[in-house]
């Protein structure tokens, strides 16, 4: 049993609420690791690789996803876009745009500095 938190609120001057049970109305479909498409794929020579990813059938961002790994997956294997730990390789996700590619290419750059 795990904790749901949800939060509400429509200003910043409004307080966020939170909760445990579950939340009303529709969540979106979640990307299903088995069914990606590689849309794009910056590979550097630090051993990451930042990859914009379409999880067909996921609404948020129509589906897109851009995600800074460790290595370079291979496309015939599940990625699950999440921050799971350990050895998965989604480190981080950013918003599939230009701001996001260059959050995600500053990233790597302050983990490769020696």
């Amino acid at each position: 049993m795990g904790l749901t938190m949800c939060f509400s609120g429509g200003s910043v001057n409004a307080p966020f609420t939170s909760f445990s049970g579950g939340c009303s109305g529709p969540e979106p479909p979640e990307p299903r690791p088995h069914k990606w498409e590689l849309v794009s794929v910056r590979v550097l020579g630090f051993g990451y690789s930042v990859l914009e990813v379409l999880y067909p059938g996921c609404t948020t961002f129509g589906g897109r996803k851009l995600l800074l790994c460790r290595g370079l997956p291979k496309e015939d294997e599940p990625l699950d876009p999440h921050l799971l730990g350990g050895e998965h390789p989604v480190i981080a996700r950013f918003e599939p745009n230009e701001m996001g590619l260059l959050l995600a290419m500053e990233c790597i750059k302050s983990l490769t500095v020696v």
